[in-house]
Parts: C-alpha cells; sequence; structure tokens
C-alpha cells in the first residue's frame, strides 16, 4: 500500500524514473575518470555521455510532468520553472534543470555539435549534484507538499 503523499503522485512510477536518473549518472562516471583531452577526443565517451545525459533529463521531465498534473497545473514547456513557481522546487535548482533540458535535443540529434568543454563539466559531477538535488527536493516536496517560492 502506498504512503499517504501531500502530492499523490503514482509512486510506482516515480520511483521507477529515479531509479533510471541514478542509473543514468552513475553510468556518467566512467567517463569522470578522464581529463578533458581524453573526453574529448573520445568519440565513444563523447556519445554515451550524451545519450545517458537525454535519458536522465526524459525521465526528470516525466516526474515534472506527472507532478505537474497532479498539482493541476497548467502543461507548460518551462515544467521546472513552473514546479518552482509553486514552491516545489527552488528557483536556483529549476533554472538549472531548464537549461539543460533545452539541451536535451541537441544532445539526442547525433548531428548537432554541442560544447565538449560543457558536457565535460556536467560528466565530472555537475550533472550528478543537479540529478541529487532533483530527486531530493522533489521528494520533499512530494512527501511534504508545496511550500511556496523557497
Amino acid at each position: 500500500k502506498q504512503p499517504k503523499l501531500a502530492i499523490p503522485v503514482n509512486l510506482v512510477k516515480v520511483n521507477h524514473y529515479a531509479s533510471a536518473i541514478k542509473g543514468e549518472v552513475e553510468r556518467l562516471e566512467t567517463f569522470s575518470k578522464m581529463s578533458v583531452q581524453e573526453f574529448k577526443n573520445n568519440s565513444f565517451a563523447v556519445d554515451r555521455s550524451r545519450y545517458f545525459i537525454v535519458v536522465a533529463i526524459d525521465s526528470a521531465l516525466w516526474i515534472c510532468r506527472h507532478v505537474s498534473r497532479q498539482l493541476k497545473l497548467k502543461p507548460s514547456k518551462d515544467c521546472f520553472k513552473s514546479l518552482a513557481e509553486n514552491g516545489c522546487l527552488s528557483v536556483e535548482l529549476a533554472e538549472k534543470l531548464d537549461k539543460i533540458s533545452q539541451l536535451r535535443n541537441d544532445l539526442a540529434d547525433p548531428t548537432k555539435s554541442v560544447d565538449l568543454d560543457f558536457l565535460y563539466k556536467l560528466v565530472k559531477g555537475d550533472f550528478k549534484a543537479l540529478m541529487d538535488r532533483f530527486i531530493l527536493e522533489i521528494a520533499k516536496s512530494i512527501k511534504e507538499g508545496c511550500k511556496g517560492e523557497r
């Protein structure tokens, strides 16, 4: 039986997508041990990193949209910002997530070039920190409710 939640989400699915995020972040760790030059010169590392980040972003967007629907918020392409405006995520986190989610299509398209220095920075830990914080903040909001702007 599902515990009493402030936001009545499908906990099984939210946990599934949160686990997917964690799994993709773990896969990135292999490449985080490379130097920036090794990373930039290794097309496999670049391609895999792009893919792992896209899967994690898609999972975070699914959670975001699901929580938004449960709160009866108007669908928006700025899902993370919408949750921040309703106090479910910190504004700073939402802005960072929004920036990365806007890169999602470029990351997913192998014909598009991406800033490899930025990608490497994500792989080195920025992305892990961001996703960990997203999972913590969204879990707290699901359990306790959204508290106005944080």
